[in-house]
């Protein structure tokens, strides 16, 4: 959707350089609660309008009102986009928004895009026993637990 422009110093902008160290604000965020895989989970929005301007993204965990950031994306360019380690049994809370780099004077105008998000499931651990070592042993151990 389309977003109205605001005054860079109003409270509903995310300033990222003191969250992440990045030199950015994103504007007026949209918020989604994600419920993500055991991997590595990617966050995008494509804009349907070639040229608009870039989406930033802030991610979270904990509770409302004490959230913490995890991850923060300094993509610039006609996409937003970021990937990070997610947890199954973590919630994520996400901010997304129009980007604006430390060096514009103005946010810049974006128009609608598709958000979409990507999970890549982790693979799964060989070394069954926990010895960091995959050999006969953790075979063993599978094989012992086969048909249980």
């Amino acid at each position: 959707s389309t977003v109205n422009n605001q005054a860079e110093g109003s409270e509903n902008n995310i300033g990222l350089n003191n969250i992440c160290g990045v030199p950015a604000t994103i504007r007026s965020p949209t918020w989604f609660r994600l419920d993500a895989c055991t991997g590595s989970t990617t966050v995008r929005v494509q804009p349907s309008i070639s040229g608009t301007a870039a989406y930033g993204f802030v991610v979270y965990t904990g509770a409302c009102g004490s959230l913490t950031p995890i991850a923060c994306s300094d993509t610039f360019g006609t996409a937003g986009e970021l990937t990070f380690a997610s947890d199954a049994c973590q919630t994520y809370y996400v901010a997304y928004g129009p980007l604006k780099p430390a060096t514009s004077t103005q946010f810049p105008v974006v128009g609608p895009g598709t958000l979409i998000i990507a999970c890549t499931p982790s693979t799964p651990d060989a070394d069954i026993n926990g010895d960091g070592i995959i050999d006969g042993n953790d075979l063993a151990l599978l094989l012992s637990q086969w048909g249980s």
